[in-house]
């Protein structure tokens, strides 16, 4: 016998834990549960209209039976009851004339049914002109220990329509039927309205969800590659009403009609960044075989042909989301706050016009902040328009003088909001000119507006902007900027305690 090692390749072979099924029976919901059961109801649907029975009684009985489509003959049953292994996918889907791709990943209904049936269940199926009926009883009891084997009946019959037939007779969890027909009516609303699907609950018929009207609506579609459709309706409400609470902002996203995501919006910012966008909402529905879905089927997966999608879809919102933010950054603002503002800015330029000076410091090195036009981060937000860099230095006989910093720091200021903790930015045009941009949805904008301070609030961003824009430039020792500020922030009070703006009646209540 030789005692030489094999000298040929190793191999380690796959295999699965069966308990592994286990985990894949898990839904976060039951309504999700019976999406995947009506997914491949519809997926079998053909071209005609498919129907499909829903029963859940008090004891929690239920019955699911699906008519119209292609059903299930046995050698389908066989494909379907393999984990991972879906016939929807292959030149077999052809020869059945599915009518649509909802699924992909061969698990779905298995799971369902695992899911729902708290001890076991009954099938009863056949092929739309088939000669036999199939019938199956599931025993579903604990935790696999190995694959589940489940008895089946094959019954000799006539030829007639195609169907499914479930019954449980104890569902695991508890289903609602109000909330399950008005889950229902909004995950299939385009398919019930395009009457490609009638769902009935209880004796009478799931309604797709009302789609509300905005203004002005916009529809089209248009082809991606050689086999994708894509459908799109695009609305947009008046700022006095809002959306039900049944829909989010954005846009649904559907493949086939059936819902897949939602509150997409192809790139472009959210209601959640910018409030004005929540009155923005529509559909895109994707008739696709070969776009990815996550396995839940919540989220279409990233892919060329999703690229291509997203890409149009951002084209065409353009026109839309630049009116809502230009009105969205045009702030109403009322007589107190114009006035806090209007002061604040005066006393800015009186100090910067000389009547009031400001301490200069130790010079430092250039400091680039990149690409951008608002400098300064930690306040605001960065806006691609040219190279920033610094435009001025402190000439060496100004290094521990006073000496007055003109009008090159603010050109004016603008308020926008800029989120709940943006005090400020500083925005530089093109041309040169910087503006401090106050954020009036900043947390403490509001409590200084209410408390009547509003306008030492608006001088104290100003005092923190000149610092960073000061030591941006060279101009300001960059440890130093801390106190710098302060005194800045003492000379803007002076200044307009001096011309009787800060104090006064005439600064806190004039409207």
């Amino acid at each position: 016998m030789s005692n030489k090692p094999d000298t040929g390749p190793q191999y380690l072979e796959e295999s699965v834990e069966p308990r592994l099924l286990d985990r894949l029976a898990t839904f976060p919901r039951p309504e999700a549960a019976i999406d995947e059961l009506l997914d491949n109801s519809y997926d079998s649907r053909g071209t005609g209209p498919l129907v499909v029975n829903l029963t859940i009684d008090k004891d929690g009985r239920f019955i699911y039976e699906d008519s119209g489509g292609v059903g299930m003959n046995f050698e389908r049953l066989q494909r379907w009851s393999k984990w991972g292994s879906s016939d929807k996918a292959s030149g077999f889907r052809e020869t059945v004339n599915y009518g649509g791709s909802l699924g992909r990943n061969g698990y779905g209904g298995k799971a369902a049914v695992e899911y729902l049936a708290g001890g076991g269940a009954r099938m009863i199926c056949a092929g739309r002109g088939e000669t036999e009926e199939i019938k199956v009883t599931f025993d579903i009891g604990g935790p696999r220990e190995q694959f589940r084997r489940h008895p089946y009946e094959r019954v000799k019959t006539r030829p007639g329509p195609g169907f499914t037939h479930l019954e449980i007779n104890k569902l695991r969890a508890s289903l609602d039927p109000n909330r399950l027909r008005n889950h229902i009516g909004k995950v299939y609303s385009r398919a019930i309205l395009e009457k490609k699907i009638i769902v009935n609950l209880n004796g009478k018929d799931v309604e797709a969800l009302p789609r509300p009207y905005g203004k002005e609506c916009d529809e089209g579609e248009f082809q991606v590659g050689a086999a994708t459709r894509v459908r799109f309706w695009i609305d947009q409400l008046p700022e006095s009403k809002s959306l039900p609470r049944e829909l989010r902002p954005g846009l649904a996203v559907s493949m086939f009609g059936r819902l897949i995501q939602e509150a997409w919006m192809a790139g472009h910012p959210t209601a959640e960044s910018v409030p004005g966008m929540g009155t923005l909402f529509g559909e895109v529905d994707i008739e696709s075989s070969t776009l990815g879905l996550a396995l839940g089927k919540n989220e279409v997966e990233e892919s060329t042909e999703w690229g291509e999608i997203s890409a149009k879809m951002h084209e065409i919102l353009g026109s839309r989301v630049a009116l809502i933010l230009a009105e969205h950054h045009s702030v109403r603002i009322g007589g107190k706050e114009k006035q806090a503002f209007l002061i604040a800015e005066k006393i800015m330029r009186i100090v910067a016009l000389g009547q009031g000076d400001m301490t200069m410091g130790t010079a430092r090195p250039e400091r680039s902040h990149g690409e951008g036009n608002r400098i300064n981060e930690s306040h605001g937000r960065t806006q691609v328009t040219r190279p920033n860099v610094p435009t001025s230095h402190a000439p060496e006989q100004a290094v521990g003088k006073r000496e007055r910093l003109g009008n090159s720091v603010f050109a004016g200021i603008k308020r926008e909001q800029l989120g709940k903790r943006r005090e400020s930015a500083i925005e530089e045009n093109p041309d040169g000119r910087r503006f401090l941009v106050i954020g009036t949805d900043y947390y403490g904008y509001r409590r200084a507006a209410e408390s009547g301070v509003l306008t030492e609030h608006i001088l104290k961003a100003i005092a923190k902007s000149v610092g960073e824009v000061s030591a941006h430039l060279g101009v300001v020792d960059w440890e130093r900027v801390g106190s710098y500020q302060d005194e800045l922030y003492a000379d803007y009070l002076e200044a307009g305690k001096k011309e009787k703006l800060i104090g006064s009646k005439h600064s806190q209540d004039k409207d």
